[in-house]
């Protein structure tokens, strides 16, 4: 025989499931924003990181979003790790541009990033990251009568 019990009811809130979408990743080089990865960017070039973050959702939410670049050592060079969450809100189906300070590109070889775009500042839930290849650097050769020779380094004192 079935004997309700009111007891043994009990509400079910489940846990809101935030969505963003990282749309735009790049990179400050000769003046202009240009889409990353980057390849033969000479020594010695400064330059910044933007990345745009989509909410996905169907509220007004507040985006925030880290970043790290490595340098082909591994080490984060000054400047290079960045973080922010923005002061107002996102509307649904709108995004949010966050520009890093600048940093320069000293060494030869690949530079890595990787982001994460957050939600709910509370919770910090990251809705979506990246972790890929920022820009790879060559050397610069400081002028054209040494274009001919095959430097592997340079350096500026």
């Amino acid at each position: 025989e079935w004997i309700l019990d009111d007891t043994a009811q009990k509400d079910v809130a489940l846990a809101e499931v935030f969505e963003g979408t990282i749309t735009e990743k790049e990179l400050d080089y000769e003046d202009r924003w240009q889409r990353f990865p980057l390849y033969n960017i000479p020594t010695g070039t400064r330059t910044r990181v933007r990345i745009t973050g989509r909410n996905d959702m169907a509220s007004n939410e507040k985006m925030g979003i880290w970043w790290q670049v490595k340098d082909p050592d591994g080490k984060v060079p000054p400047g290079g790790e960045y973080s922010k969450w923005e002061l107002g809100w996102t509307g649904p189906g709108k995004a949010q541009e966050f520009i890093g300070g600048s940093f320069d590109l000293n060494k030869v070889g690949t530079y890595t990033i990787a982001i994460q775009l957050f939600m709910d500042l509370e919770a910090e839930a990251v809705v979506d990251d990246y972790y890929g290849n920022l820009c790879k650097v060559v050397a610069a050769v400081p002028e054209p009568e040494f274009r001919g020779f095959a430097l592997t380094e340079y350096v500026k004192r």
